[in-house]
């Protein structure tokens, strides 16, 4: 009834290539060795399409390129083999944002921020965060005559991202370092606190994607004009 079929597939296998090189163009600040690490394909490799498929999404996840490709090139000096070349165009590294507004329940408020994207060209990042802002109380503010003791809020924090870090010993560990800092008014009190948070990432399997980390934290906190109750 027309329902069934034989199909006859022929196949004819293509040359088998292998990786000859690693090159990089268009790099003016990032260190070629950052880009070649990224590339899951060495020399003497077999070439391989989703190898590489997955080489070029790796590059561009790294955030510090505006557009990066990899082209394969024939070796002119070794038969069957092929040159991967890998072009891009490195983005503006560094970020500046500040601002400055009004909150009924916090008062004026100010912050800033900046970024460095691709420090040394190691492809490590540097964050700062900053806030500040003066509160009122009972409609006045807290430096006013007759009011308690106090002094500005704010929030600062310095986070530091190492991707292969300690690469001498595992390949793709990415170690994250946060310094923070904060200043808050409570009802009964005001507080200040120190906090170190230090974490280890790493991807573990690729396929289904999953990550793993390890996170320590460690925080000092003082306690300032606290009321009798």
């Amino acid at each position: 009834e027309n329902r069934l079929a034989d199909i006859r597939l022929d196949l004819a296998e293509g040359p088998q290539y292998r990786v000859s090189r690693i090159e990089t163009e268009g790099l003016v600040q990032t260190r070629e060795h950052v880009v070649v690490r990224e590339i899951s394909l060495k020399p003497e490799d077999v070439l391989d399409e989703m190898r590489l498929g997955e080489s070029e999404l790796r590059l561009r996840r790294m955030g510090i390129f505006t557009t990066a490709s990899i082209r394969v090139l024939d070796d002119p000096a070794r038969e069957g083999y092929k040159v991967l070349r890998v072009v891009a165009q490195e983005s503006e590294p560094k970020l500046v944002a500040a601002g400055v507004g009004f909150r009924n329940n916090l008062g004026v408020r100010a912050f800033g921020q900046f970024g460095w994207a691709n420090v040394d060209g190691r492809n490590q990042s540097l964050l700062l965060n900053a806030t500040a802002n003066h509160r009122k109380l009972g409609g006045e503010f807290c430096t006013d005559k007759g009011a308690r003791p106090c002094f500005l809020e704010g929030q600062a924090q310095v986070t530091y991202i190492w991707p292969w870090f300690g690469s001498f010993l595992m390949d793709n560990l990415t170690f994250r370092p946060s310094f923070n800092f904060e200043q808050t008014r409570y009802l009964q009190f005001d507080a200040t606190s120190f906090g170190v948070t230090a974490t280890l990432e790493r991807n573990i399997l690729r396929r289904p994607n999953l990550s793993g980390s390890l996170t320590y934290s460690l925080e000092r906190t003082q306690q300032n004009h606290a009321a009798d109750c």
